[in-house]
């Protein structure tokens, strides 16, 4: 079945795929303990140069005194990412064509897609060399990640070349 631009918008927006959920974050919280609940602040430390993996048992406030930042500003970035509120792209994806959403799926989730997961693959390798004699099991994570990058990134290059353009074509 062919779904149409309204049907798609729709889904999006009973489902809350745009949603972040929210969190109250304070000072206390571990580094990794935020990026478990929302990985979006593992942009945000990095950023700022603050280990949420090794170093992912630190509270906050002892991660900003390290790298002398401030924990309030830090807090506050923190809950600019994670408002979970995404109403103005809700409405942005009632108001497109089906071409119109093929581009942004593109351009917004098959760009982050390729430009991420070199990095997400750099940290879970990491991981698997220093952790890997302690851990074992990383080193398998490690091997699924990869396998599923390159999974992705097939899948994603059907989309582009095949079905993507038979969906321009049928509009």
């Amino acid at each position: 079945m062919l779904y149409d631009a309204n049907h798609i918008s729709g889904f999006i927006k009973q489902s809350n795929l745009l949603k972040t959920p929210n969190m109250d974050f304070n000072k206390q919280m571990k580094l990794g303990e935020i990026v478990s609940q929302n990985f979006k602040a593992a942009r945000l430390f990095e950023k700022y140069n603050l280990d949420f993996c090794c170093k992912g048992k630190r509270s906050l406030e002892e991660a900003c005194i390290e790298k002398q930042l401030s924990p309030d500003k830090l807090i506050e970035e923190l809950n600019s990412i994670s408002d979970g509120s995404g109403s103005l792209q809700d409405s942005m994806f009632l108001n497109m064509s089906a071409e119109q959403l093929v581009q942004y799926i593109v351009l917004k989730h098959h760009f982050y897609v390729k430009q991420a997961s070199p990095t997400i693959f750099a940290h879970v390798d990491r991981v698997a060399f220093k952790h890997g004699e302690r851990f074992p099991y990383m080193i398998e994570v490690a091997n699924i990640f990869r396998s599923v990058c390159e999974e992705m990134d097939s899948h994603m290059q059907k989309e582009e070349l095949v079905l993507f353009p038979r969906i321009k074509e049928l509009e």
